[in-house]
């Protein structure tokens, strides 16, 4: 029996922000949304109807990342005038903390929210929930282009050209590094911890085993690779890279040896990658604004579309896995409900 064809997915809501759609973030309790605009206000949208709920003053010369602090109601961010802000979501109250170069490009909460770590250029910092200053490192050898706390929030993971290299909040400089001979352009832990994935600039995926520091190279993507979504239970990992979706198997001893499961729906390149909280959904998204949800990572069972021709910038699952918030290069924002 052939499979039902995928569902036409409609928003629940629509906002938009009549700009760039760089970065957004849910609350903890999902009950908010902030998405940041290029030319740098925040804005704070009532989650269930999309209403503005406060805008943000954040960065004179533009914003380039936000992050909501894992349980309370204070949001992170950085920007093109070099400083990050930490951001109280019920006032217009913020303190500055300095990046350390042009512009912070990065900032990341650790999973428990007592640490904060920003990038700004070659300059990695770590900050207390206060703002003050935790731990500044020595510049890295190039620019730092991507963060990822491990799941335990001891350690940070910062790449560059050359590999990745971890740093602990109690040690002045590196604890260990993973190398790699080329530019990294993301990276993603495992939710286990197990491996650590970057994607490449030159259209490949590696993968680290963290214990052992045995690595293993993913190369023929069409294009260079910046979507990487691990599965909950870190048994899957799916990449971007082309038109397609890349799912590798990564339980047991990883993919060596494996040929990918090929999910293909879109007709222009992926840009973002989502898993649901609860790892029942894969979301994918591509460059000509639509977006795909597929069950168990395998099989699609619900299309939408934001803005024809609007390369989506970011995808973001509430809490429970049953909201996809949405957002495009236009600006336009909304919320897929998923299928029952």
């Amino acid at each position: 029996m052939n499979a039902a064809p995928p569902k036409t997915l409609e928003p629940a809501w629509r906002f938009c922000l009549e700009d760039y759609a760089i970065d957004l973030a849910w609350s903890p309790t999902s009950d908010r949304i902030a998405v940041a605009g290029g030319d740098g206000p925040i804005v704070l949208l009532d989650s269930p109807n999309g209403q503005v709920m406060r805008t943000l003053a954040g960065h004179a010369q533009g914003a380039m990342t936000i992050a909501w602090h894992p349980t309370e109601n204070r949001l992170a961010s950085g920007g093109q005038d070099g400083f990050a802000r930490i951001w109280s979501a019920d006032s217009d109250e913020s303190a500055a903390v300095e990046g350390g170069g042009t512009w912070v490009e990065r900032v990341a909460w650790s999973p428990a929210g007592d640490a904060l770590a920003t990038a700004s250029g070659r300059i990695l910092k770590l900050w207390h929930r206060d703002a003050s200053l935790m731990q500044a490192f020595p510049p890295a050898t190039s620019t730092i282009s991507d963060l990822a706390w491990r799941p335990d929030g001891k350690v940070v993971a910062a790449s560059t050209y050359g590999g990745i290299s971890l740093f602990a909040r109690d040690a002045a400089a590196s604890v260990r590094q993973y190398e790699w001979k080329g530019s990294i352009l993301a990276i993603a832990w495992s939710p286990d911890g197990r491996m650590l994935a970057s994607g490449n600039q030159d259209s490949s995926v590696h993968l680290w085993h963290t214990d052992s520091g045995a690595d293993l190279h993913m190369s023929g993507y069409a294009l260079k690779v910046r979507e990487l979504a691990w599965s909950p239970d870190s048994r899957h990992l799916a990449t971007g890279g082309g038109i397609d979706v890349v799912l590798w198997k990564c339980s047991g001893k990883g993919p060596a040896n494996t040929k990918p499961t090929m999910l293909r729906m879109h007709e222009q390149p992926i840009t973002q990658l989502a898993w649901a909280p609860n790892g029942k959904l894969l979301a994918s998204a591509c460059q000509a604004g639509r977006v795909t949800l597929w069950r168990n990572g395998t099989r699609a069972i619900g299309c939408g579309q934001l803005e024809a021709g609007c390369a989506i910038t970011r995808l973001a699952w509430d809490r429970r896995g049953t909201r996809l918030l949405v957002a495009d290069s236009a600006g336009n924002v909304a919320v897929f409900r998923a299928p029952a």
